[in-house]
């Protein structure tokens, strides 16, 4: 009697855990384990009328009656449905208040499990337009809406005719949830991946709709023509596993197959409001709409572990790759990998990695941004000058604050500039930052700890912007070159009336060869400090101790 009570428990328990792993099945099937007679389980293709396979119009328009109708009876009875694989095609066009909701899964309806959202698996598709493929949740503006407890997941969902234009075609639109669990959803386009939805995902209407303390593990967005996932709904506590978001055109992930979208492929638009976290946040092979950024953070709480940025194309006049209006964001770590930025790929203006509207805040500890060149790809490149940061400069009061730890940049042709302001375009042309130990801007100017410089083939100048900095000169000098070291912040205001740090110390190494003499001035630019003679100082270094009022040769 023991061993049977405790076996129950363990039954109980292992359903009230969530999914359970792809290989684990029940007599269901693969997901999420609950005891039918506990959770009320029921096949979904048990209902009257239930049809799956490829389907006429009449029949689609008969099956998403009938669909809607199993879905119903689950919200009145509080039961589990069990989805089995295969392809449901319907025609669904139901509403929720005055928003068209196409077939929704109401707020009693506890649980909705497929097989799966790999091929094979379980899959959603609307046949009709101007509608959700499918609807989670109540998306009523009242908290009375919510679903608590529920879980959701193993399907792919979309739609089987196009939605261009249809402002209302989410692939998947969640409404008012509390401490639920999401996984394994794939939203995409069907009929030859060209049947994209107008927002892939979204999380809510507007901040009227909550969606507090839920568990998201892997959902894939490869639909969207103008954002792939839109959060509007008010929440916080929400964590995130695994978002992914892109894949290009008919899913080809590839250069000239990007998907294009006409406003931020991610968009938070909860300004006042919290987010949650994500363990990971990919965005690859996405072009940004038209002046715009790959993603706009206006929320307060914005929290992402590992964010990966893949193939992605910037297009239009000063486009960006993270955009904060007012917005809080903290980064881990960001690797930017061939995010294509060029005249041929529509760039123009100034792009910039990171940008932001009025009191706007980004932390990132870690910032990787590399480009393989033409020789690889005519498009993994970055071959015009582009910036850092830049912020709204016009609005007065502002208080943006960025703040990059670790950083590394290679493989750009086009000029790379910390920020817009005269001290952060230091070192200037002669000069290229390759990476830093720590960025920090406010609105009157930008610092560097621990730089990593490279000279060109021409005389520079380093400022005290650019703190404890190492000089590498790499390139074989074809003439004499001169470095001067300046007493100053910054070669103009603001920071050129204020003095470089005392016991600020560069580093100069001569790692290229060359017959030409390479000498080190103090901040007079006439006083030598040190001359590196021709090829015989190839791979020597020397470093340079400011006191406040001079320079020592360590």
């Amino acid at each position: 009697m023991r061993i049977t009570i405790i076996r129950l428990l363990a039954a109980i328990l292992v359903g009230a855990s969530g999914f359970a792993p792809a290989h684990a099945a029940g007599p269901s099937g693969p997901g999420i384990l609950l005891p039918a007679f506990i959770a009320g389980e029921i096949d979904l293709t048990s209902y009257s009328g239930v049809r799956r396979g490829v389907l006429s119009t009449a029949a689609r328009t008969a099956n998403g009656v009938a669909l809607q109708a199993a879905l119903d009876d689950a919200d009145t009875n509080g039961k589990c449905l069990r989805v089995p694989a295969g392809r449901f095609e319907y025609i669904a066009t139901g509403v929720q208040n005055g928003r068209n909701a196409g077939l929704q899964v109401k707020k009693g309806v506890r649980c909705l499990i497929g097989a799966g959202s790999i091929s094979g698996g379980t899959m959603f598709v609307n046949y009709a337009t101007n509608h959700p493929a499918l609807t989670l949740g109540d998306i009523g503006l009242s908290s009375a809406g919510y679903t608590y407890g529920g879980r959701y997941g193993g399907f792919a969902v979309g739609h089987g005719v196009s939605q261009t234009g249809q402002a209302s075609a989410d692939g998947l639109l969640v409404g008012n949830y509390y401490n639920s669990y999401f996984d394994d959803i794939l939203v995409t386009p069907f009929g030859d991946g060209f049947n994209h939805a107008n927002v892939g995902l979204e999380v809510g209407t507007s901040l009227s709709n909550f969606f507090f303390q839920n568990v998201i593990g892997a959902v894939t967005v490869k639909s969207g023509s103008v954002n792939g996932l839109k959060w509007n709904a008010n929440g916080t506590g929400n964590s995130w596993r695994s978002l992914y978001v892109g894949a290009g055109t008919a899913g080809a992930a590839t250069y000239g197959s990007r998907q294009a979208f006409s406003s931020y492929p991610v968009w938070f638009n909860t300004p006042g409001a919290e987010i949650g976290s994500f363990d990971q946040l990919n965005i690859e092979w996405s072009i940004t709409g038209a002046n715009l950024a790959l993603l706009r953070n206006d929320s307060l709480g914005l929290k992402v572990q590992y964010m990966h940025l893949e193939g992605d194309q910037l297009s239009g006049f000063n486009a960006g790759v993270l955009h904060g209006v007012i917005g809080r964001t903290k980064i881990d770590m960001l690797r930017m990998l061939d995010v294509y930025i060029a005249s041929a790929g529509g760039a123009t203006g100034t792009p910039r990695i990171l940008s932001s509207y009025g009191d706007s805040r980004f932390t990132i500890d870690q910032l990787y941004v590399t480009w393989a060149g033409a020789g690889a790809n005519a498009e993994a490149v970055a071959s015009i000058p582009f910036v850092l940061y830049a912020d709204d400069a016009t609005i007065v009061g502002r208080k943006p604050f960025v703040n990059v730890g670790s950083f590394d940049i290679n493989g750009n042709t086009g000029a790379f500039s910390l920020d817009a302001n005269t001290a952060g375009t230091a070192p200037g042309t002669n000069g290229a930052i390759s990476g830093f130990e720590s960025y920090r801007f406010n609105k009157a100017r930008s610092q560097t700890e621990g730089a990593s410089i490279e000279m060109a083939n021409a005389n520079l100048t380093v400022y005290g912007q650019h703190r404890r900095a190492k000089v590498r000169v790499t390139t074989a000098l074809t003439a004499a070159r001169s470095l001067t070291l300046a007493g100053t912040v910054a070669s103009a205001a603001p920071g050129l009336a204020s003095s470089r740090a005392a016991g600020d110390i560069v580093e100069v190494h001569r790692i290229g060869a060359g017959a030409f003499d390479l000498t080190v001035l103090a901040h007079d630019g006439t006083t030598v400090l040190y001359t590196f003679s021709g090829s015989a100082s190839a791979g020597t270094a020397k470093s340079f101790e400011w006191s406040g009022s001079a320079w020592t040769v360590l």
